[in-house]
């Protein structure tokens, strides 16, 4: 079954793949930061021992992560909401299967063996990769419009993802020809 459009869909989608996003954890301890100026008058971050909640009730921390390439998962739907409050997107990383070293873990995962890893056959300009989905995280919307789309899911590999997902998250057991 073919997995990629012959081009990129017009606007945001489910499935698409968006090169280059931030992925990243707290450390812990959890490090909290807070807004200090530097040297010169320059604005920046200062290490804090308690949480300083902004006006928007947001606290600021360290993170620790990597710029990869990220599947959306969130819903069409979802995305098309104009809603400033609710511009989110649901994004999984995407890793090069080339980077398992244990080949009967690289085969399970190409297989479609292992619910928390989706196989992302031939990837445009990435190759065969996987989406990690115990590693999931919410970007702002003009995060994930800032990076370059480099491919989308047609119909049928949209369903095989939105299974997975079924799968992975409430650890339902599809039937094989709905997976």
């Amino acid at each position: 079954m073919p997995w990629w459009a012959d081009r990129v869909h017009d606007k945001l989608s489910q499935g698409d793949v968006v090169a280059e996003l931030p992925f990243f954890l707290s450390p812990s301890p959890v490090q909290y930061l807070r807004h200090a100026n530097m040297k010169g008058g320059a604005p920046g971050w200062m290490e804090s021992d308690k949480p300083i909640a902004q006006r928007d009730g947001r606290v600021r921390f360290l993170g620790i992560g990597k710029i990869v390439a990220g599947l959306v998962l969130s819903h069409s739907c979802e995305l098309d909401k104009d809603d400033r409050g609710k511009r989110r997107v649901l994004v999984a990383p995407i890793v090069s299967i080339e980077t398992i070293a244990e080949p009967a873990l690289r085969e399970s995962i190409v297989a479609q063996q292992l619910t928390a890893s989706l196989p992302l056959p031939d990837v445009p300009t990435l190759g065969t990769c996987y989406a990690d989905l115990r590693s999931l995280t919410t970007l702002e919307r003009e995060i994930v419009d800032g990076g370059k789309r480099v491919a989308s899911m047609v119909p049928e590999a949209e369903r095989r993802l939105q299974a997975q997902l079924v799968a992975f998250l409430v650890r339902l057991d599809l039937p094989t020809e709905q997976r």
